[in-house]
C-alpha cells in the first residue's frame, strides 16, 4: 500500500476542544499553520485518523476538512511557491 498526504483543517470555537484536535493531530502529521496540520498516512491510519476526528466532533459546530493531496504525494508545503502541476497537485488558495 502507499502512503498518501493529506492536509486537515479544523475549527471550533472551544478552547479544550481546539486543544484536542490540536493534539489528536499532532500524533498524525506536522502542524504547517494553526490549525492545519499536513499527515503522511497509509490507507489504514487515514482510515483510524478520520474515526477519531470524528469521534472528537463532539458538536455541530466544530469541522474538519481532509484534502488529499498529489498522486506522488510531492511538493510539500515547503515548495508551495513554485507552480502547481494542475495534473497531480491539488493547490488550495
Amino acid at each position: 500500500m502507499t502512503e498518501r498526504r493529506f492536509v486537515v483543517c479544523y475549527d471550533t470555537p472551544d478552547d479544550k476542544r481546539r486543544a484536542a484536535f490540536s493534539k489528536l493531530l499532532g500524533g498524525w502529521g506536522e502542524r504547517v499553520q494553526w490549525s492545519v496540520f499536513e499527515c503522511r498516512l497509509q490507507p489504514a491510519e487515514l482510515t483510524r485518523m478520520l474515526r477519531a476526528l470524528q469521534a472528537a466532533m463532539v458538536e455541530e459546530e466544530d469541522s474538519v476538512l481532509v484534502y488529499q493531496c498529489g498522486a506522488g504525494g510531492t511538493p510539500a508545503h515547503a515548495a508551495m511557491a513554485r507552480r502547481p502541476d494542475l495534473q497531480t497537485d491539488f493547490w488550495l488558495l
